[in-house]
């Protein structure tokens, strides 16, 4: 989900470089918080009506899902984290420098 093929047709300006990533970013991050919320509504639909696993009946299907909601949360935790480290990691260069 990079977006190194504009990234790096921006190399020469690091301005507009920092700019796409930043875009590619915040994307990635809003997709997959809106795909961790559409799973979340399937899930919840699949355990309202009490479905289960055919090959194992004692297993509800609704656990099947709970993969894809982590996931896909867990992936935008991760880009907004690393972005977040790398926004503090400025501020404290930033400071030192002054």
């Amino acid at each position: 989900m990079r977006v190194t093929a504009l990234s790096l047709a921006f190399k020469k300006n690091p301005k507009i470089f920092e700019a796409v990533y930043f875009l590619g970013d915040v994307v990635a991050a809003a997709y997959g918080i809106y795909m961790s919320c559409e799973i979340f509504k399937v899930m919840n639909l699949v355990r309202t009506q009490g479905q289960v696993l055919s090959a194992l009946p004692a297993v509800p299907k609704w656990v099947m899902y709970l993969a894809g909601v982590l996931g896909m949360a867990g992936m935008s935790i991760r880009i907004i984290q690393r972005r977040a480290g790398e926004l503090a990691a400025a501020g404290r260069k930033r400071r030192e420098e002054a």
